[in-house]
């Protein structure tokens, strides 16, 4: 197995500590991750592709766009803001289509938590509910010192409380099995699994770059032809990676202009601004 085409990431809780058997929870993570490499597949995981001195929101970014990621969950992870915040983008970069979401993600339990119990979501709904009141005070006592990244914090508290339920619930529709059979035969289960999707990951690929423009002309026809929406999508599927990092940040821009203002935005400005940023990718 050395030829597996495809990134795989890996969402999970640091330093999540000792379990019920003592052993740290992490130690599933360190053994699955050595065995996909030792195995030749391409996995992406923050000790080893988000090193010191490179930023964290880009790697949870990536994360939340990835075409498939191993979630591993635990108390930690349901409470942690950068999982969670992982989790969330997953789910957004799916359209919070279940089908979608459920397709991009393997689940894999390192502490089993009853998300169907209303016991638990109590627990949990509290606890983003809190944090979110928490940052919503800080704004309120120190609006000054208050920075765009402290809002946008606050902005994920608020969408994981939104969508806690909703993503849980997803989680828990995935047919799981208990980790002492994941791990048998050196995790022969979840590679056949990875394979699996990876498979028809390549499928999906080919077919977009298939209907991806060849010409800057075909492009123009595409912008007048199609939705700001699905323009925006095309051109990060095909062309975002290699832009230059100007053209990025006014991608980006206008693509939250957009998203913020919908209705509002001058549509026909828009599309004249995004042929110019591909120009360069023919």
């Amino acid at each position: 197995m050395s030829d597996k085409k495809g990134k795989i990431y890996f969402s999970y809780a640091w330093r999540d500590e000792n379990s019920e058997t003592g052993k740290s929870r992490e130690d599933l993570v360190e053994k699955l991750y050595q065995s996909l490499k030792n195995d030749g597949f391409d996995v992406r995981i923050d000790k080893e592709n988000c090193t010191y001195g490179e930023s964290i929101s880009d790697f949870i970014k990536e994360i939340g766009q990835g075409d498939l990621i191993v979630v591993f969950t635990s108390d930690k992870y349901a409470k942690s803001p950068y999982c969670m915040e992982e989790l969330f983008l997953i789910g957004e970069n799916n359209r919070f289509k279940k089908d979608e979401f459920q397709n991009a993600i393997l689940p894999i339990s390192v502490e089993y938590i009853n998300f169907a119990s209303v016991d638990a979501l109590e627990i949990y709904f509290k606890h983003w509910r809190t944090e979110q009141q928490k940052w919503l005070q800080l704004q309120n006592d120190f609006q000054e010192a208050f920075t765009e990244q402290h809002s946008k914090r606050l902005h994920i508290a608020k969408k994981i409380q939104q969508k806690f339920g909703q993503l849980t619930d997803w989680l828990t529709d995935i047919n799981a099995s208990s980790n002492q059979l994941l791990e048998e035969n050196d995790f022969e289960i979840i590679k056949q699994r990875i394979i699996e999707r990876v498979g028809k990951l390549e499928i999906k690929m080919n077919e977009e770059e298939k209907n991806c423009p060849k010409t800057y002309e075909e492009f123009k026809e595409y912008v007048v032809k199609n939705t700001l929406s699905e323009v925006f999508e095309m051109i990060e599927k095909c062309f975002y990676q290699n832009m230059s990092f100007p053209n990025k940040v006014t991608f980006n821009d206008r693509q939250k202009q957009y998203t913020n203002d919908e209705l509002g935005v001058f549509t026909a400005k828009i599309k004249e601004v995004l042929p110019i940023l591909v120009k360069d990718q023919f």
